[in-house]
């Protein structure tokens, strides 16, 4: 537990050694003056442990590496901290797609209707790491913390196929996923911090083949399919809370 205010008195050995001081003119009378060194704080604490706290953390998310389809995500992740640079959790996202304008183009220009599949979901396990740690000042004023961190884990993503004839029904998908990535926080108060990251989603994903005569989609998906190794790049943006709010030091200044 943490020593209370009475344990932290001054005590001998918190005082300097004394230094002899010669008053002016009677050199026959010194005084001695004393210094604490618990007053002289050389490297200040970090503001802000994470060990023993769980981060919940909404967050949005944008693809970033697909230019025929779009996809936005709403989704949350949740925390626990081992130690203040290691922790372990899950995280779940919901997808919202959009087919973009370059996909008509693409049959428009080319006479080619391109292979698309949307993403519905993805869940994951993850374990984090923080090999940096650090602060700045803002405007000479305002001193502000920050880290840097790395992630991986494994997960699901749930896909559906887009099917290229209207006519054709559609399946879906439940493709193993490895997450990777690193992003970094900032701290803003001793319960609060702002989080972006870059992450690569790789899965084995199944397409339709280009030349898929089955209307069935569950046939189609056993006879006229193919699977693909996707890099689904993502970026997420999201704002941590950390439970408890406070904690306190256990250690002497």
């Amino acid at each position: 537990a943490a020593p209370s205010d009475s344990d932290l008195k001054t005590s001998k050995a918190d005082v300097a050694p004394t230094t002899p001081v010669l008053t002016t003119g009677d050199t026959s009378h010194r005084v001695e003056s004393t210094e604490t060194w618990k007053d002289v704080v050389v490297i200040p604490r970090k503001p802000f442990l994470k060990r023993g706290r769980i981060e919940l953390m909404p967050l949005f998310s944008i693809t970033m590496n697909d230019i025929l389809i779009q996809h936005y995500a709403l989704g949350a992740e949740i925390n626990y901290f081992i130690t203040d640079i290691l922790s372990v959790g899950v995280m779940g996202m919901y997808y919202f797609d959009t087919v973009l304008d370059q996909e008509f183009f693409t049959r428009y220009h080319f006479g080619l209707v391109p292979t698309l599949n949307k993403y519905n979901y993805t869940a994951t396990f993850n374990m984090a790491y923080v090999p940096i740690y650090g602060k700045f000042s803002l405007f000479n004023y305002w001193i502000l913390h920050y880290e840097v961190f790395v992630t991986g884990g494994v997960g699901i993503t749930g896909t559906e196929v887009i099917p290229r004839k209207v006519e054709h029904e559609s399946f879906n998908n439940l493709a193993l996923t490895f997450p990777i990535g690193a992003g970094g926080r900032l701290f803003l108060t001793r319960w609060l911090a702002l989080q972006v990251a870059f992450r690569d989603f790789m899965m084995l994903d199944k397409f339709e083949e280009p030349g898929r005569t089955e209307i069935d989609g569950e046939k189609a998906k056993d006879s006229q399919s193919e699977s693909r190794f996707i890099n689904n790049f993502i970026f997420n943006f999201g704002v941590s809370v950390y439970l408890p709010l406070n904690f306190e030091y256990t250690t002497f200044r």
